[in-house]
């Protein structure tokens, strides 16, 4: 949470707009949460449509999770769940290159597990571009 947070702010003061989304658990303090009141979505088509398609996809899932034998049912959610994690890993498998280029930059010049001011994140990014 605080990677994410710490992202969010540094983004933000770069003139990114930030929206982090997460659970509303008891131990926040929703006194400090803001709402938005912009919709949380990506155009694909009408938002009817789509709700058509997740309520029918919803029913069909818990029609079969109830009358099916539940190894059947776990299969089908390690199946689900092993679909979701392919795009991931072709986009990791693409991008091999880059990130273990990046990672062994960032560790090999001392900033890990180091506080860092704006200044020298600023100064990181700048060294990157002139790269």
């Amino acid at each position: 949470a605080d990677a994410v947070s710490a992202l969010a702010i540094n983004l933000r003061k770069q003139g990114h707009d930030v929206r982090i989304v997460m659970p509303r658990y008891y131990k926040i303090d929703r006194n400090k949460l803001k709402a938005i009141d912009a919709p949380l979505a990506v155009a694909a088509g009408t938002i009817e449509t789509w709700v058509k398609v997740y309520r029918i996809a919803y029913i069909i899932a818990t029609f079969i999770g109830s009358v099916a034998s539940l190894n059947l049912v776990w299969n089908l959610s390690d199946c689900m769940n092993a679909l979701m994690a392919i795009p991931n890993l072709i986009s990791l498998l693409c991008l091999n290159g880059i990130l273990v280029h990046e990672t062994r930059k960032y560790l090999w010049r001392g900033h890990l597990d180091k506080e860092m001011e704006e200044d020298e994140i600023q100064e990181m990014i700048d060294d990157n571009e002139q790269e």
